[in-house]
């Protein structure tokens, strides 16, 4: 993997990233047939995604707020087709991330402090991010600054999924 650098366009191109003409239409057809008779709500989306053939491990990384409208338990549509898409672009992409994101815990301590948590359901706290930071030698003043990138400001933790989203952002990730 060659390195890149962190610029305007890497982040513009993630953020703006369109999924495949393909499968926005598998998408949008199977939101068409769950949306018939009422609205597609939270307690439908495992049923939604295995529909969609995306495995249970990954469905069960996302949270209410990824996928529903502020405040209800009825999914945007605009938030469905971005975060599907990612969903699916990390899937493409897991062992890079998994490599990246086990690194991060190991340096934080978290893979000795909780070793019955499994990988990707771990989460990091700004203090734990501020341990690994100790571990490569970087400056400590930065650490809240990346934990809200990585959130876009709305927790004090990170999780795998806010920490995927980081590596899209950064460009490590193929799409």
């Amino acid at each position: 993997m060659g390195k890149k650098s962190l610029s305007y366009d890497t982040i513009d191109k993630w953020e703006h990233a369109h999924m495949p003409y393909e499968i926005e239409d598998e998408v949008l057809n199977l939101y068409v047939k769950f949306t018939e008779e009422s609205e597609l709500k939270w307690v439908d989306i495992a049923l939604f995604y295995e529909q969609l053939e995306v495995p249970k491990e990954w469905v069960s990384l996302l949270e209410p707020r990824d996928l529903c409208i502020d405040g209800l338990d009825v999914i945007d549509f605009d938030k469905l087709m971005d975060t599907t898409y990612r969903l699916l672009i990390f899937m493409d992409n897991a062992a890079i991330i998994d490599k990246q994101w086990e690194l991060l815990l190991r340096y934080s301590g978290r893979m000795e402090q909780f070793p019955n948590v499994s990988l990707r359901k771990h989460v990091l706290s700004v203090k734990d991010v501020q341990k690994a930071a100790v571990q490569v030698d970087m400056d400590q003043s930065m650490i809240v600054s990346m934990v809200s990138w990585a959130t876009n400001g709305e927790r004090v933790f990170v999780t795998y999924i806010d920490f995927a989203h980081c590596l899209g952002k950064m460009g490590v990730l193929r799409y």
